[in-house]
């Protein structure tokens, strides 16, 4: 049975009007989905490398092998790609999760990231800009591998319909009780459209920017949050270490709101520079060599007049997930 703080789809269409609603904001980063972990699956951390064995491992990755998580997880967050696909073909499938959840008997939730091999039991604050826990994901297992070099098929894929997503009842109701009428959309101003290469990190920084500059407008063009506010919005809520979450809140403090005509707008070109220079991954493959430089995506940045210290910590924001941490053959530099 499923506890009152989570809602299922259905449920959800209920509260925001329809099921495509939620689907739409789950895929820009604004709503969180989750998965029951099926019975009989063990919860694993594993190291993304193992994982993915033909991604290219950097240099001083540890190697640690897998191990059973100690806390009792219940559900896994569901990455905004999957919830992508859920909207359009009403199917998806995910093996490595990068959150975990934990459902307390009076309705709290706790979300949390894959325990490093050093700790005994799961410490989300301590371990959030753990460099190897942003190397980490859950996994699911029939049985605990053990080698490194059989996590690939001892991984199991959990398929995923709408039927099996739930979402946070109490987050549902606050986003239909924000105001409709005289509430901006400034999603046709800085536009994104959400691909395969499109990172998590991208979708939720465009989602936060549009959410606190929709959330300005409606209060008069109040000033933004502070910086730190923001930044620890972007740490609690989306995958951001500390460095990105600090560069994200100010690229979003840079916005600006004025008025054209009767209607107001939102001007960002940092944020817009990014999401046009994130285009050029779609013509990469998984294939380390074709990935774009980050010495050029920082230059092409500056080019445009972002300081360097924010321009430095773009490629890490627009990666896609697939090519986080995975550098250049050191024979192609």
């Amino acid at each position: 049975m499923t506890h009152k703080a989570l809602c299922s789809l259905t449920d959800a269409a209920k509260i925001l009007g329809s099921e495509d609603q939620a689907l739409a904001l789950a895929a820009r980063g604004e709503l969180k989905m989750y998965v029951k972990i099926p019975d009989g699956s063990l919860l694993c951390s594993a190291n993304r490398y193992d994982c993915q064995p033909q991604m290219s491992r950097p240099l001083g990755n540890p190697t640690y092998p897998p191990f059973l998580v100690a806390k009792e997880m219940t559900f896994l967050e569901i990455d905004a790609q999957q919830c992508l696909s859920l909207q359009e073909n009403r199917y998806a499938q995910q093996s490595l999760f990068s959150f975990a959840i934990r459902l307390a008997p009076n309705g709290s939730i706790s979300r949390e990231r894959p325990p490093g091999p050093v700790q005994s039991a799961l410490s989300t604050i301590a371990y959030q800009d753990s460099p190897l826990g942003l190397d980490r994901n859950f996994i699911l297992c029939s049985s605990l591998p053990d080698d490194k070099a059989k996590v690939p098929s001892a991984m199991k894929t959990v398929e995923i319909e709408p039927n099996d997503v739930l979402m946070q009842t109490q987050r549902l109701t606050n986003l239909a009780r924000k105001p409709k009428e005289g509430r901006i959309d400034f999603s046709k101003d800085i536009p994104l459209e959400v691909h395969a290469h499109t990172s998590k990190r991208l979708i939720s920084l465009h989602a936060v920017l549009l959410e606190l500059c929709a959330e300005s407008a409606a209060n008069g063009g109040a000033a933004l949050p502070h910086a730190k506010a923001i930044s620890s919005l972007l740490r609690a809520r989306h995958e951001f270490s500390g460095n990105q979450a600090d560069a994200g809140a100010q690229w979003i403090k840079r916005a600006k709101l004025r008025m054209d005509g009767d209607r107001m707008r939102l001007d960002a070109p940092e944020i817009a520079a990014l999401i046009e220079w994130a285009g050029y991954w779609e013509k990469t493959s998984t294939d380390a060599s074709e990935y774009p430089r980050n010495a050029d995506t920082v230059k092409h940045l500056m080019k445009l007049g972002i300081p360097e210290y924010l321009a430095e910590v773009a490629p890490s924001i627009i990666k896609p997930d697939y090519a986080v941490k995975v550098g250049r053959p050191r024979s192609n530099p």
